[in-house]
């Protein structure tokens, strides 16, 4: 196989931008799996599987096997990539290639120099319009996985809206529940059609302070940006360095015993016998 289709927006699918978040390049990866498939085609087994040996897997993917396991994986539990190891060896095998491999491809290749024998539905025309039919169901597709990943906007009577969280609340509350409601301002962010690229930004903001990353998105929810992605670095360059000075003062307070324990261990250094809590 000499080619296969690869659309401007493949980035975008939801199992790809997933693999992106978790696991760094692994789109990367899954592309130069694609390639190597593909310019296999010819040699898979009954069953579709592609064997390699670990070591020309390794190389082709500048990677440890630890590493491309891991990945392996991520796209196996997505249904996207089978893969099969043994000693030596490891098979792959890709159900939805042939989905995105060329439609000319599938079909018995002539030489260069023999003429057409089928009919003018062969033309250039025809070529066009099959492949523009192709990309529109590539696109329905996808369509379907990201409405798959998102919940539906057609929110149910009795369910209430999304409530943006005051930063007071914001301040006071604990990492896991923090995380929860990004998870809803992500939602609510990217069905409202605010923020379509949340998820991208995400990917920036790992690692930050889950209360400033909360106070960014329930800010720009609000404000409603022309531009979202600047404004959320911007609010959570400065909110993440106050979040993290707030915490820090909140466990330095923490730390300092109350009035009336203060008392109590002064008087067992001086030999007062019990503290006033003790019988």
């Amino acid at each position: 196989m000499e080619w296969f289709k690869h659309y401007t927006q493949s980035h975008e699918d939801p199992d790809i931008s997933d693999a992106w978040d978790t696991l760094g390049d692994s789109a990367l990866v899954f592309w130069v799996i694609l390639e190597v498939y593909g310019n296999e085609f010819s040699h898979l087994d009954s069953d579709g599987y592609l064997k390699l040996t670990v070591r020309y897997f390794e190389r082709k993917l500048r990677r440890k096997w630890s590493k491309i396991e891991k990945i392996l994986s991520f796209y196996q539990e997505r249904s996207r990539i089978f893969f099969k190891r043994t000693d030596q060896e490891v098979s792959i095998k890709i159900p939805k290639f042939i989905e995105v491999s060329s439609n000319w491809t599938k079909r018995q290749r002539r030489r260069p120099t023999e003429a057409p024998t089928e009919a003018p539905t062969e033309a250039p025309t025809a070529k066009e319009a099959e492949a523009e039919a192709e990309a529109e169901a590539y696109k329905e597709e996808q369509k379907q996985s990201r409405e798959k990943l998102a919940p539906s906007p057609k929110k149910p009577k009795d369910e209430k809206p999304y409530s943006p969280t005051p930063k007071e609340e914001i301040q006071r509350m604990g990492d896991e529940v923090a995380r929860k409601r990004i998870d809803d301002a992500k939602v609510a962010l990217f069905t409202s059609g605010i923020f379509p690229e949340v998820q991208r930004f995400m990917r920036i903001a790992a690692g930050k302070n889950p209360r400033a990353v909360l106070h960014t998105l329930t800010q720009c929810y609000q404000q409603k940006p022309k531009n979202p992605g600047g404004y959320c670095r911007a609010v959570l360059e400065k909110e993440n360095a106050n979040f993290n000075e707030s915490d820090a003062l909140r466990l330095k307070k923490s730390a300092v015993p109350g009035r009336d324990e203060a008392k109590n261990i002064l008087k067992m250094i001086r030999g007062g016998g019990q503290t006033e809590s003790e019988p």
